[in-house]
């Protein structure tokens, strides 16, 4: 069975008051390559995949979602509703102070500290299988998560974030 995948995007105050019909279409919108190709250089976009799990065991230490600032930048946030064929086609949105919160939490991990402190966790979830190629992309989607945070931040953007179901 295929797994669900994760995309956040940037948003402005003003696309969050439009509602969730303009938000999904604004994720619509990057399913053409240009798009996707330009919204991902200039970190609007974060595609996390199927791997989101991984990066989310990795920044938070922690299977499931809970009030800490360590689960805001994989799983945290808002749920705005359904927008496809499955219940798990979500959009979930963080406010400008969450994605601050975010971006200040991901400012000051040390994620070769995480991946090292939280590696238990990765290697129960692939069956303690960790290759050090599959290690170096979860840290590579970690890299690029933090420099997401941080460009929403500084531009004082919202965050919506996007599940895609098989």
């Amino acid at each position: 069975m295929a797994a669900v995948s994760l995309r956040l995007r940037q948003v402005s105050q003003q696309d969050l008051d439009r509602g969730l019909g303009h938000l999904e279409s604004g994720f619509v919108a990057t399913l053409d390559n240009e798009v996707y190709d330009a919204e991902t250089c200039s970190d609007l976009l974060c595609d996390l995949g199927e791997n989101w799990e991984f990066v989310h065991l990795a920044v938070a230490g922690q299977r499931h979602q809970d009030d800490g600032i360590s689960g805001l930048p994989v799983l945290g946030g808002e749920r705005l509703g359904e927008v496809g064929p499955t219940d798990r086609d979500l959009i979930l949105k963080l406010t400008t102070d969450e994605v601050a919160a975010a971006a200040g939490f991901l400012r000051e991990a040390d994620v070769s500290a995480l991946m090292t402190a939280h590696r238990p966790l990765l290697a129960e979830r692939t069956g303690g299988i960790l290759p050090d190629v599959f290690l170096n992309m979860i840290g590579s989607q970690v890299a690029d998560l933090r420099r997401f945070y941080l460009s929403a931040a500084e531009a004082g953007r919202a965050v919506v974030k996007r599940s895609y179901a098989p």
